[in-house]
């Protein structure tokens, strides 16, 4: 049934993408060269898309972590397939995952993060075999799964691997998840999911100095997750004397970089110039 759901939920998205963003988005559907279980959860089997380079370089690879949007209820890994691809042409081992989710497992926000920090644990522990040098991952996504990337960051665990990831790739990223001040009504839809335990894991409520560096994408009319999330985040981070890129697209809203919109060209060059002032591109 889940893998039922999975497909209709591609083909409905594909759908909806006009054009040349229709191709590009079943070219990016096919394209992961491995399928790597990650975790296996109340027989839930949770996956690593995995991205190789094409230059078959044997020498240590930097490495990217995605995780998709969906507000922790839903979402695909194909929806950060197109930039695991961009950074897998650019030398890196690029993989995105799946975890569990409200519609399809019951998961509470709480879970995806556990998820997540399983993710990039299984990634570092497995660093050898996939030729990755574990002080280059970096962590990425989308909306909830911009969250989760943070969390991975920033929140610390028993267990976590000795290495933090190497730098945050976020788009239009849900960082304040305390709902402590007013936000907007679509985001306070899900506050229950959270009750009086958001600032748990709440990015911006776990930031210290010495945190990776980020690079945060957002639009300025978001009518899900407030560009104050961005806003506050950067700011944030810079007090903590950590660099934060921010990155603002006055008339975006949510979703702007869903592949085969305008401003994906744009937002992934700055992101390919912000890997390199950070000393973590690949080789091309």
């Amino acid at each position: 049934m889940r893998k039922l759901i999975r497909i209709a939920a591609v083909i409905t998205a594909a759908l909806v993408l006009a054009g040349a963003g229709a191709v590009m988005w079943f070219d990016y559907l096919y394209g992961p060269d491995r399928v790597l279980e990650y975790a296996r959860i109340d027989g839930t089997a949770l996956e690593l898309n995995v991205f190789e380079p094409a230059n078959g370089s044997p020498e240590m690879r930097p490495a990217a972590l995605f995780f998709h949007g969906g507000g922790w209820r839903s979402g695909l890994p194909e929806q950060m397939f197109h930039t695991a691809k961009l950074l897998a042409e650019r030398g890196f081992v690029a993989a995105s995952a799946s975890y569990r989710l409200k519609y399809s497992d019951g998961a509470t926000p709480f879970d995806c993060v556990d998820d997540a920090k399983r993710a990039y644990r299984w990634l570092w522990e497995n660093a050898d075999e996939l030729r990755i040098d574990r002080r280059r991952i970096v962590v990425g996504g989308s909306s909830a799964g911009g969250h989760l990337a943070a969390a991975v960051a920033l929140i610390p665990r028993p267990g976590d691997p000795p290495d933090s990831p190497a730098a945050m790739l976020l788009y239009n990223a849900a960082l304040d998840t305390s709902f402590e001040k007013p936000t907007e009504a679509r985001l306070r839809l899900i506050e229950d999911e959270f009750g009086e335990r958001g600032r748990e894991i709440s990015p911006l409520h776990h930031i210290q100095g010495g945190a990776p560096p980020a690079i945060v994408f957002h639009g300025r009319q978001d009518g899900m997750v407030p560009f104050e999330h961005a806003e506050s985040f950067c700011a944030g981070m810079q007090a903590a004397g950590n660099r934060c890129r921010l990155i603002a697209y006055p008339d975006a809203g949510h979703g702007f970089y869903n592949v085969g919109l305008p401003l994906v060209d744009d937002a992934n060059a700055k992101l390919l110039a912000f890997l390199a002032d950070e000393g973590l591109a690949g080789a091309p």
